[in-house]
């Protein structure tokens, strides 16, 4: 392992913040520009958040994205890969009523999605 290491070292990560140069293709270059940049924990819920601070937070993210110079970059990437979390101006849920789904949605996610489905289900006309 030690040996591994001496041969790829890895770059300098700051806690743990998304650090665009991790990808070695170059697929996330856009993300080097992104107004989010190091500001991981404005993306993402804490454990147990409450339906109030997730609001205040996701208002916020959505906030940031929408002034972004990469949003559309970062809201195919989200779609693309089934992202968790806030990406490119959209929640989870906005994703999943997009037909990007996450694939293990849970808790409070999942009963949205399910509720959305059904609604869309719902609505469709039967031929």
């Amino acid at each position: 392992m030690v040996f591994l290491r001496q041969l790829n070292p890895l770059p300098a990560v700051s806690g743990v913040d998304f650090d665009p140069t991790l990808d070695r293709r170059g697929e996330l270059d856009w993300a080097q520009r992104a107004a989010c940049r190091g500001q991981t924990a404005l993306f993402f819920p804490t454990h147990a958040e409450r339906p109030g601070a997730r609001e205040v937070r996701e208002a916020q993210a959505r906030t940031l994205c929408l002034a972004c110079p990469v949003l559309e970059q970062c809201r195919a990437r989200a779609r693309q890969q089934h992202e968790y979390g806030f990406w490119g101006g959209e929640t989870e849920e906005d994703r999943a009523a997009a037909g990007y789904p996450v694939a293990l949605p849970v808790g409070q996610v999942a009963r949205r999605i399910r509720i959305l489905r059904e609604a869309a289900l719902a609505s469709t006309p039967e031929s």
